[in-house]
This record gives C-alpha cells, sequence and structure tokens, in this order.
C-alpha cells in the first residue's frame, strides 16, 4: 500500500520546509517506509494525485503547487450602495513524478506546462490563445499513456454594502466560482507532451471549487456547496467528465445550446448559471481535431432538454459503458431517469 502526504515544519501559515512524503507499508508488515520528494523549493500549499502503474511498476506522482495570482477587480461606488467585486485567477506549477515503488528513490520528475493545448487553441480558436487552466485529475490509459485533465478556474467573491449616513452597512456576500475551457493533455508514459486539446467552456458555480476536485470526485468525494448567499444546486452538474474506451476519448459537459452552435471563441459564449436548460454535449477526440454531438439526441426544440448529473457519473473500463442521472426537460415537466450510455 501506498499513500501520499503534504508535511511541511512550523505553523499551518509558515510552511517551513515543506516536502510531499511517500510512504509505503507491504503485506504482513506493521511499519511505514517512508521517503521525502523534494523537487522543488517551493512546495507550499502542495495537492497531488498518484498512481500505481501495474504494467511498468512506476508510481506516477503528479503534484500541483498553489500560486494565486491575487485580486483583480475593483469596487463600485453608487448612491447608497457600494460594490466589492474580488477575483482570483488560480495558478499552480505542476510537475510529473517517476519513483521507484520498491526504493521510493525519484527517479524522474518534468514539468506539465500544456504547450500542445496551447497549440490547439491558437490553430483552432484564437491565434493569440493562451490556456490558463490548473490541473484536476490524472488519468492513467491503457497503454500507459498519461492524460492530465486541466481547467480554468477563478474564484469570486462580491459583497454588498449600504451607507448609512456617516455608517457603512455590509449587506450581502456570495462566493462563486468560474469554470472557464477545458484542456487535455496527452501524455507518454514518461511524461513527455504528445498531444494537446483546448475545449471553450463557460459555467459559474456557488462556493469555492479547489483544485483537484475531479480527482476527489473520482474517488467518491461528493462536493455540497452552499456558502452564505449562494442558494443554487446546480454544482453536481457542472464541470465536465473524461472517458477514454482504449480508442476513442471522450470529453462531456452541460452546455447551452446555443453555446453548441457558436465557434470555439469564449467571448461568444454565454456562461451556464442555471442547469435547467442545458443539454449534454459530447466532443470526441480526434488526431488534433474535435467531432461535437449532443450525447442524449439534439433537442427537438428551445423546450426540450436533456442533461446528466456529472458527480454521480460512472464509467466501466471493462464494459465501456458509461451509468449516470439524467434530467429530460419538456416544457414545465422534468422527468429523471437513470441512462446508460455505450463508447465506442
Amino acid at each position: 500500500m501506498f499513500i501520499t502526504a503534504y508535511g511541511f515544519n512550523g505553523k499551518a501559515d509558515e510552511d517551513a520546509n515543506p516536502a510531499v512524503i511517500v510512504s509505503k507499508v507491504n503485506v504482513g508488515e506493521t511499519k511505514f517506509t517512508h521517503s521525502q520528494i523534494k523537487v522543488s523549493n517551493d512546495f507550499n500549499d502542495t495537492k497531488s494525485v498518484m498512481l500505481y502503474n501495474h504494467n511498468t511498476n512506476k508510481l506516477l506522482l503528479m503534484t500541483v503547487t498553489y500560486h494565486n495570482s491575487g485580486p483583480l477587480g475593483a469596487m463600485a461606488w453608487g448612491p447608497m450602495n457600494m460594490d466589492y467585486y474580488s477575483k482570483k485567477e488560480v495558478s499552480c506549477i505542476t510537475l510529473l513524478n517517476q519513483i521507484d515503488p520498491e526504493s521510493l528513490k525519484l527517479e524522474a520528475t518534468k514539468p506539465v506546462i500544456a504547450e500542445k493545448v496551447n497549440a490547439y487553441g491558437r490553430l483552432n480558436i484564437d491565434k493569440e490563445y493562451e490556456f490558463d487552466g490548473v490541473p484536476q485529475n490524472m488519468v492513467l490509459n491503457k497503454d500507459n499513456t498519461v492524460t492530465i485533465l486541466m481547467e480554468d478556474l477563478a474564484n469570486v467573491t462580491q459583497r454588498r454594502s449600504y451607507s448609512m449616513g456617516n455608517r457603512v452597512e455590509h449587506g450581502q456576500t456570495t462566493v462563486k466560482s468560474y469554470l472557464g475551457p477545458v484542456g487535455v493533455a496527452e501524455l507518454s508514459e514518461t511524461g513527455d507532451e504528445q498531444s494537446g486539446y483546448a475545449i471553450a467552456k463557460k459555467q459559474e458555480a456557488d462556493g469555492t471549487l479547489p483544485i483537484l476536485y475531479m480527482a476527489g470526485r473520482s474517488n467518491g468525494v461528493f462536493q455540497y456547496s452552499h456558502p452564505i448567499g449562494n442558494h443554487t444546486d446546480d454544482n453536481q452538474f457542472l464541470s465536465y467528465d473524461y472517458i477514454y474506451t482504449g480508442k476513442n476519448r471522450y470529453v462531456i459537459f452541460n452546455d447551452l445550446m446555443s453555446n453548441s452552435e457558436k465557434d470555439e471563441d469564449e467571448e461568444k459564449r454565454k456562461t451556464v448559471a442555471k442547469i435547467s436548460k442545458t443539454n449534454t454535449m459530447c466532443y470526441q477526440l480526434n488526431n488534433l481535431k474535435m467531432d461535437q454531438s449532443f450525447l442524449f439526441g439534439k433537442p427537438e426544440d428551445k423546450s426540450t432538454s436533456t442533461h446528466c448529473y456529472i458527480q454521480s457519473s460512472d464509467f466501466n473500463k471493462d464494459l465501456n459503458v458509461y451509468a449516470t442521472l439524467i434530467e429530460e426537460r419538456d416544457g414545465k415537466s422534468i422527468v429523471g431517469k437513470i441512462a446508460w450510455v455505450t463508447f465506442d
């Protein structure tokens, strides 16, 4: 059994001498063996995903170290109120590490910089395209290649205050996360980037979603975010899912029908803030191009739609079957169903 954890000395906000600790215990043993991975001098506030490759007998450790670019935005004054708008673009340093499972010795380290994702965006979206997403999961494929799933993420806090004479009364505060374009980086088993895809997406979630929440979701960790000032429960329908059958690769997410009719220019797309009128879109990744379709069939008109509950979904790799909960809307009538989709 292998375990990875983030360790440091001192107080939690100091992170003195931080390191990623990899531990193992063999069958029949009662004590763990530990190894400190210190490939960076700036491992402060690091999250990780670790996978064991049975075919190559290597541990793959993806480390993601937070770097917040700081608040953006401004304070706007009105005659009787003021709004404070703070936006933090979440950024990070990502490393892919190979570790020998017997000695726990670090054998190789490579940065994940998504050059191919950017190249795809410049070719298909905008010549000045620059992907700013952060890793959300690492997938080990049947052919020993590695897929890094990424997503643009920004945390926004908005507070409204009211002027009462010489006093300022604080009003409602809302916290949201904006989930932007999808990035898919495909790496060789040694960590070299082979291909990449960028897919336009604009979604608005309640609360603050962390880095690697997709990795947590794949391990059964659900996100139910109900912060002060936020009252919707659409988060479980947001973000996206990735499916690899060994033959084909797919990305699915819920989107407005009007967005499906636009090109990949992010600025032309509407933000998905409510899930009720969305449809589940499917993008098949085919050698530097994509084929777009409606996963549950194209709706007849604007009064009908079908979307799925992304967070509850599960993909059976042996059968290539994707199971999920769906909501079918016909006017004001909404019906919930379980759907099984077979991917080629």
